[in-house]
């Protein structure tokens, strides 16, 4: 039977390969960002996922090199559990240095999640994803520490709005190079993470917290609908039935850069649908949401 976390999800994802439990009676926040990310953004990723860990939260996360990883150890060396959503089947490891690692996370009482096919690899079209679909999907509260344009952690914060998922972004000077898609979610209203100790407070671990403590402050949805003339291009060239990137750069007439951007924008105003990997579509809303994951394991 599928834990209550994964049946409460507004889309239906098939069983998936899970060792360990997905608990129902604690938070779980994740921590996540970029794969080539700074070291003060990892040390910072460290220290905040082990000040999580330490009041019985679980911490969240992918399983990547980065900001993923940095969050998996400050959660175990804080003594605090993790789960990690990985974006392969279970007989695959990605990256595979970090095969200690995942092994670490099943033995100090985590979790392991692979909702994809057994021997499914990362280079599967889709799998990174359905990933961050099926993680932001368990998560209370997502935050991204670090994120740069192009980045797959923009795909995670798509998910935020498409699932409802508060968002908190760590900021960074203007002039510090691999944060422009944190900057650029700031500016379209994520919630600002400042410190640590105030972003507990947020949570409900501190005496400042009023109402309901687990109360978490997320991302506005913004109007459904482009307003440059790039992203009315790019969404002019789109229907229902998905087109490559590649595509539209050649039925727009705009730059790679312009469409990526675009279609960047979009997704995370909940415009378009990007499914599977590289190919996008228009958002029909009306309808549930219904991602095809080829999963044929049991959970």
């Amino acid at each position: 039977m599928r834990p209550a976390r994964v049946r409460s999800l507004p889309f239906h994802p098939p069983d998936f390969w899970i060792a360990g439990e997905l608990d129902d009676d604690v938070r779980a926040i994740a921590i996540v960002g970029a794969r080539d990310a700074t070291d003060e953004a990892k040390n910072f990723a460290t220290e905040l996922a082990a000040a999580i860990a330490k009041t019985g939260t679980v911490v969240l996360s992918g399983g990547a090199e980065g900001i993923d990883a940095s969050a998996h150890r400050g959660a175990l060396d804080a003594g605090g559990r993790t789960w990690c959503v990985a974006p392969t089947g279970h007989r695959r490891t990605f990256p595979e240095k970090h095969a200690r690692l995942y092994e670490e996370i099943a033995r100090s009482g985590g979790t392991m999640i692979w909702p994809c096919a057994p021997d499914d690899d990362a280079s599967r079209p889709g799998c990174f994803a359905r990933r961050n679909g099926i993680l932001v999907g368990i998560a209370d509260a997502v935050v991204i520490v670090q994120a740069d344009i192009p980045s797959g952690t923009l795909n995670a914060a798509s998910w935020c709005a498409r699932l409802s998922r508060p968002l908190y972004v760590v900021g960074a000077f203007p002039w510090t190079p691999g944060f422009a898609g944190s900057r650029m979610l700031l500016e379209r209203g994520a919630r600002p993470l400042l410190s640590i100790a105030g972003f507990m407070i947020t949570l409900g671990f501190g005496k400042k917290t009023r109402g309901d403590k687990r109360a978490v402050h997320g991302l506005p949805r913004r109007p459904s609908q482009p307003t440059t003339p790039d992203e009315k291009a790019v969404f002019l060239a789109l229907g229902s039935e998905p087109k490559h990137k590649d595509e539209l750069v050649l039925t727009t007439g705009l730059g790679t850069s312009a469409v990526s951007t675009a279609l960047l924008t979009l997704a995370l105003e909940n415009v378009v649908v990007e499914s599977p990997a590289g190919f996008f579509r228009r958002a029909n809303t009306a309808q549930p949401l219904n991602i095809p994951i080829d999963i044929v394991s049991r959970s």
